[in-house]
């Protein structure tokens, strides 16, 4: 073959086709190779980082959340506080009204039944 190329004519179907080969040394031939396989990894490299974008994304968008939720549990928290104080105050309100009250008598305690005898005239 002579440098850089030969042609050389193929007939398929009934055309006629032109094919060009260059020709490589093997130095070439490995060179080549080695550039492939570095697209390969870049290409490889691309995909994971693009991954690793989006995995960062997503745990950026949980920790957000999380902290929004911590915010809110901390808020519940102090309003189940503030709620148990009060309930706590207003029981120990009732509890002090009905020990200053004083206390009913039970109805039947208080009435006595006289027996009474009806007439007849």
């Amino acid at each position: 073959m002579s440098w850089p190329a030969r042609r050389k004519k193929k007939k398929k179907n009934g055309f006629s086709l032109s094919i060009c080969f260059w020709c490589v040394s093997p130095s070439d031939h490995v060179f080549f190779r080695h550039v492939k396989t570095l697209e390969s990894r870049s290409q490889l490299l691309e995909t994971a980082l693009a991954s690793a974008d989006e995995a960062n994304r997503r745990w950026e968008e949980c920790r957000t959340l999380v902290d929004q939720l911590r915010i809110e549990n901390t808020a519940l928290r102090a309003a189940l506080s503030q709620a148990q104080i009060q309930l706590g105050q207003i029981s120990q309100a009732s509890q002090q009204q009905q020990q200053h009250q004083p206390q009913p008598r039970d109805c039947k305690e208080e009435k006595t039944e006289t027996p009474t005898t009806k007439s007849d005239g």
